[in-house]
């Protein structure tokens, strides 16, 4: 049983390890106004926030997990458990604020306030990023432009920006929600894998 639970407890070290970076990677870029949605700011600074602190703790954590598992130390696999236990929590924080930017209303209110804060060249991005003529209806109706970098189906716009930007934001947002709540699940697992790592040493 032991085995088995080193083994599960290794793999999901490995796997938590590559989640930690990656999602570094992704918060860095998006904050740093190099990710591809920094313009149209689908993912809101305080979740960018959340998910930097949670991978370089999640990055900490993996590493002291793989050395309680090599050195097979009750004492590191209880630092190990405490510090999944915050991971989790700051997940299921990053989660909870994902789940409640994905609400549609929320979502359209938040994405318009933004618009109207942007500089012309980040509108005109946006503009091109989505295919769309305009913010509103009635701008669409009244715009006809050819985008600069062909828009998302050609040559021409189609549509108002409002709703495509507020849904891609709502999309992003349940998927991030989804993802947090998983990897929640995979750090129960590997709470249960050192629990039971620490029964077999005593």
């Amino acid at each position: 049983m032991a085995r088995v639970a080193r083994l599960f407890h290794f793999a999901a070290n490995t796997l938590l390890l590559v989640v930690a970076i990656a999602t570094g990677c992704f918060a860095y870029a998006a904050f740093m106004g190099t990710g591809p949605f920094v313009h149209t700011d689908l993912f809101p600074t305080t979740i960018l926030i959340v998910l930097a602190v949670q991978s370089v703790l999640l990055l900490a954590t993996s590493l002291i997990g793989c050395c309680a598992g090599y050195r097979q130390s009750t004492r590191f696999l209880l630092t190990y458990t405490l510090l999944l236990l915050l991971c989790a929590a700051v997940r299921i924080t990053a989660g909870t604020l994902a789940h409640k930017a994905s609400n549609p209303i929320t979502a359209s209110a938040s994405v318009s306030q933004l618009w109207q804060s942007r500089t012309p060249s980040e509108k005109t991005q946006i503009l091109s990023m989505f295919g769309c003529c305009g913010w509103t209806d009635s701008d669409a109706l009244a715009v006809e432009v050819t985008l600069p970098d062909g828009g998302a189906d050609g040559n021409t716009c189609s549509g108002a920006c409002a709703g495509k930007v507020a849904q891609n934001r709502v999309s992003s947002m349940t998927a991030v929600a989804w993802v947090m709540w998983v990897l929640v699940v995979l750090e129960c697992l590997g709470i249960v894998c050192a629990s039971a790592m620490m029964l077999g040493i005593r």
